[in-house]
């Protein structure tokens, strides 16, 4: 458990791994609907990529609706940099479907991130390995997000190791993004029952790095 979790990068050579691996993985991403991505991966030989889920594949029970094998006690925490998270992605219809038709015509948000590439941007969320067979699903349920790469580490403290992960990015300027929009409120529910899971830092992690739609005012804790 991260008690400071603001004070990873001081650490011995953290700061410098976290910028070197964010500038040679800049060019690595993948738009939506990842054509190519699974001939890409048996290209390499790999049959799975790390995706950094930050938003409602926090919750154990919600990851399960689409993804197989979740574990029962969640997905391994992770802190990650290189992106901001905002409210910002318009829901989709199936989305309401899943969740309740909205009340208020502006609180119809769901989570997406602004790239930036940069160690000043952090979340935190669950290091979830994508099998190949995963993707058809996730494709489905995220719909118009691109992938983006991003260094990740261990929320326990345990170890220093910095690792390529991705998460879901939803373009700036795209029909799926609006600056108009504040949460919507059962699916922040959701998210926040998921980071409240892993422990009591992690959660304030999350109200400290979630911004509204315009991306620079935080969302605010909520009961």
């Amino acid at each position: 458990m991260i008690e400071d979790w603001g004070s990873r990068l001081d650490r011995v050579g953290v700061r410098s791994s976290v910028t070197r691996l964010l500038a040679d993985v800049a060019a690595h991403q993948i738009a939506y609907p990842w054509e190519g991505l699974e001939g890409s991966l048996a290209k390499r030989g790999l049959s799975a990529i790390t995706l950094v889920g930050y938003g409602s594949l926090m919750n154990t029970e919600s990851a399960a609706k689409t993804l197989s094998g979740v574990p029962a006690e969640g997905y391994p925490p992770v802190i990650a940099w290189g992106a901001r998270r905002l409210f910002d992605y318009v829901m989709t219809p199936g989305a309401f479907v899943r969740y309740g038709q909205p009340t208020d015509e502006t609180e119809v948000a769901a989570l997406n991130v602004l790239w930036t590439g940069s160690c000043s941007d952090c979340l935190c969320g669950r290091a979830i390995t994508l099998e190949v067979s995963d993707l058809p699903a996730l494709r489905q349920r995220e719909q118009n997000y691109d992938l983006c790469p991003v260094a990740w580490m261990p929320w326990s403290g345990e170890n220093d190791s910095v690792s390529l992960g991705y998460v879901l990015r939803a373009p700036q300027g795209s029909e799926a993004v609006c600056k108009d929009i504040r949460p919507y409120p059962p699916y922040l529910k959701v998210c926040v029952e998921g980071a409240r899971s892993v422990d009591p830092p992690f959660e304030a992690c999350f109200w400290e790095t979630t911004y509204e739609a315009d991306g620079r005012r935080l969302i605010g804790k909520r009961p």
